[in-house]
């Protein structure tokens, strides 16, 4: 009869270590997706009646993609801050337990420009939802203006 050995009190610490790079990922490629649609905006066509030959040329994007990608972008900005959070209470804490547990005699600092890449995102996607939101009203308040 094999005994399968008991699992070590940190074997579930890799986990929690890795998990905020899984969310950096996601929220990557999220904002690649995002992309990828907001490159399909100048130029959309909507064809009118029988006569496919001349396309009428939209000045917006289409409300579904649109929607689309204000909803990932969201997502991204939040996965994004999430990792951010993740990464710059993680690094404080191990540093400043770092330092309690041998007495003074070790000291460490948390690396300025780590924190500003990892906030640096967060604000980017932000930025990034925020426009899209804003067009996305803008384009509403204009459809309702024009009849």
């Amino acid at each position: 009869m094999s005994q399968h050995p008991s699992p070590s009190p940190n074997s579930g610490s890799s986990e929690s270590r890795n998990a905020y790079v899984g969310s950096r990922f996601i929220s990557a490629a999220l904002a690649i997706f995002v992309f990828l649609i907001l490159c399909t905006f100048p130029g959309w066509h909507e064809a009118e009646g029988s006569d496919v030959s001349d396309p009428e040329v939209k000045p917006f994007p289409s409300r579904p993609l649109a929607m689309l990608g204000d909803a990932l972008i969201a997502a991204s900005s939040m996965l994004s801050l999430l990792a951010a959070l993740w990464q710059h209470i993680g690094s404080a804490a191990a540093v400043k337990m770092a330092e309690v547990l041998s007495y003074g005699t070790v000291t460490g600092h948390v690396g300025a420009a780590a924190m500003a890449l990892g906030w640096a995102s967060f604000a980017l996607f932000a930025i990034v939802f925020a426009g899209l939101t804003i067009m996305i009203i803008s384009i509403r308040v204009l459809a309702q203006l024009m009849g």
